[in-house]
């Protein structure tokens, strides 16, 4: 890391360096055991302090972990990205699909209601229903459609051929 001088609690550490710390979640508990509010980091397996009062703790923790990234930056040792979750990242809402482009999407991949249908996994009435204008997609059917139209492949890889056997009648 940047030994820059920016003031504040952390007159050694950049803003920036200071924002790639904080994306590492920080876990707290309190340990009745050893009467501490115990530090540890799930993204930084190994790295834990510990203190009294738990905003003791935080600040501890933020100090740890600012210690091991100089460290790894330091010996230049790849820097393990932190995992993404729900506190950490949104996912945007997918768009609203009318009719028309419903049977667009459908007609881009080159099949039938039926096999739409199963793609997405809703019944062949549901397609007909959104296709018709009598209903509108919703929930996880506008996240399926999402990807049926950015990326087809997705969907059509995890289907195979059916073999049609025809009944002969005597």
């Amino acid at each position: 890391m940047n030994m820059s001088s920016t003031g504040g609690a952390y007159p050694n550490v950049s803003p920036e360096e200071l924002a790639e710390v904080r994306r590492y979640a920080m876990e707290i508990a309190w340990s009745s055991e050893d009467d501490v509010f115990v530090v540890s980091f799930p993204d930084a397996p190994g790295v834990m302090t510990h203190s009294s009062t738990r905003e003791e703790a935080a600040s501890m923790g933020e100090d740890a972990i600012i210690t091991w990234l100089t460290a790894l930056h330091d010996a230049g040792r790849p820097v393990p990205p932190p995992m993404v979750d729900a506190r950490r990242t949104t996912a945007s809402s997918p768009p609203a699909y009318d009719a028309t482009h419903i049977r667009q999407i459908r007609r881009h991949l080159n099949v039938s209601q039926q096999v739409f249908a199963d793609y997405l996994t809703v019944s062949r009435g549901t397609v007909r229903s959104w296709e018709q204008g009598l209903r509108r997609p919703d929930g996880a059917a506008l996240r399926l459609l999402s990807i049926a139209e950015k990326h087809p492949d997705i969907l059509v890889a995890e289907t195979t051929p059916r073999t049609l056997t025809r009944r002969f009648t005597a």
